[in-house]
């Protein structure tokens, strides 16, 4: 990131936190509550998860809601907590076999992406996409590094911006894509998210996959995004003054 000729900020999450917006130091306390193990399960599969979870039965581990949980709010828990288990069984899988990272995304992170987000794109426009067949469709966003090529450094996922039909929101991002030489509003022309801003990026290797290469990914990308907004808030008179954004990357290695 040091050549990618965008401003780059080092700090210690940790001890700096309170230096972050405060909307990253909320995405910064979830993913703590995470790595910990937190607040995941809806206390009301507690009975069914017990078996499966044995000495990992926390309280912790649980959601403690204010207000009453509803039959049907608890038989959906129930679903989910199903369909993880779904999804457990076949990261084991991929990973006993040693699948290629085609298989682990298809059949373990796809579903993952979907479970999360299913039912949030339409209160929250938020959805995801597979973008691996996408590229960055300049190479002058691209870090100055030698031998770098814009063909085969992709990452897998991307947590998009995805707005419902005939939305103020979807006509600001057409008016903005019909301004542009490339006509989307990414650091990518892919037709799938052309008119859907990428949010969060996700690079994904199996087990035995070489974390210095997603991190290599990763930061090629995330410099071509910031190299794309800077293109976009280029004119701060049309746009508002907006400064560029904090975005999260998420890298996963291996088991869920």
């Amino acid at each position: 990131m040091q050549d990618a000729e965008v401003s780059v900020t080092i700090a210690n999450i940790p001890s700096n936190i309170y230096s972050f917006p405060s909307a990253a130091q909320t995405l910064r306390n979830h993913l703590e509550a995470l790595q910990e193990r937190k607040e995941l399960l809806e206390l009301s599969i507690r009975e069914v998860a017990r078996d499966r979870l044995g000495n990992d039965d926390k309280d912790a581990l649980y959601m403690i809601r204010e207000n009453p949980i509803t039959p049907e709010e608890t038989s959906n828990h129930l679903q989910t907590w199903k369909n993880v288990l779904g999804i457990e069984g076949a990261a084991e899988g991929c990973e006993v076999e040693d699948c290629a990272e085609a298989s682990w995304n298809s059949e373990v992170q796809c579903k993952i992406l979907r479970e999360a987000l299913q039912g949030h794109w339409r209160s929250r426009n938020v959805w995801y996409r597979d973008i691996t067949t996408a590229k960055v469709f300049d190479k002058e966003f691209l870090p100055k590094v030698a031998g770098l090529s814009a063909k085969n450094k992709l990452v897998h996922f991307a947590i998009i911006v995805r707005p419902q039909e005939m939305s103020a929101l979807e006509a600001a991002i057409k008016r903005e894509c019909a301004l542009l030489p490339q006509k989307t509003i990414n650091q990518t022309d892919a037709s799938y998210v052309r008119n859907k801003p990428i949010a969060i990026s996700m690079e994904v290797k199996r087990p035995a996959g070489d974390e210095d290469v997603a991190l290599v990914e990763l930061q090629t990308w995330v410099t071509a995004h910031y190299n794309m907004l800077k293109v976009l808030l280029d004119s701060k008179d049309r746009l508002g003054g907006f400064d560029l954004p904090i975005i999260p990357l998420i890298q996963v290695q291996g088991q869920v």
